[in-house]
């Protein structure tokens, strides 16, 4: 479900560009606002550290807005409506899982985009610094300890396969509507362009 979801994202085409990162940002916010807060605020092992996993939505907000976004701006992006479910502690590993895989898949991009940003260094993705790969192993060995029962693992497994496939979705419907006001704005130039040639 991953690879799936990668391979139809424009930012991880080895030409991704500002722009591309710029309309990543704008739909990854748009997905993660409606359920952010509800996932973190939610009982969690102590160990998960959930406290410090939340709010990546101000790192969102921080790298829009140096790319030339307004708070308004940000309020008034569409939102995600088909939201995961979280009524179990199963089901918010498994959507979990998805939101810090992407922010450990930061460190790729970085690497692809950081020398056409430099010397800005984006928020997102700075993601947790120096403790990228120690909160993820943190979050893993928590997943396996408090999910050992197979039903338990099943239920994240699904919850995890069911995310992805919401914001593949997603982000496949934010490129459809970008397109489509892409060809709106075209054909009223065109439309402008021929009314001009008449007069």
């Amino acid at each position: 479900a991953h690879d799936s979801l990668e391979h139809g994202l424009r930012i991880a085409s080895p030409d991704a560009t500002q722009t591309d990162y710029f309309d990543y940002l704008q739909d990854l916010w748009g997905w993660l606002a409606p359920f952010e807060s509800a996932l973190w605020l939610s009982p969690w092992p102590l160990e998960v550290r959930a406290e410090a996993r939340t709010d990546k939505l101000a790192w969102i907000a921080a790298d829009l807005q140096t790319l030339g976004l307004q708070s308004f701006d940000i309020a008034e992006l569409p939102r995600c409506a088909n939201q995961p479910q979280l009524g179990t502690m199963a089901q918010r590993f498994g959507v979990a899982y998805v939101v810090e895989g992407a922010q450990l898949g930061t460190k790729v991009l970085a690497k692809r985009l950081g020398p056409q940003f430099a010397p800005w260094q984006p928020r997102w993705l700075t993601g947790y610094g120096a403790n990228n790969g120690r909160y993820w192993r943190q979050f893993m060995q928590a997943a396996e300890h408090h999910l050992r029962a197979p039903s338990l693992h099943q239920q994240a497994a699904q919850a995890a396969a069911d995310t992805f496939e919401t914001l593949d979705q997603w982000f496949v419907w934010c490129q459809q509507e970008r397109n489509r006001r892409n060809d709106a704005a075209s054909d009223l130039l065109h439309t402008g362009v021929i009314s001009l040639g008449w007069t």
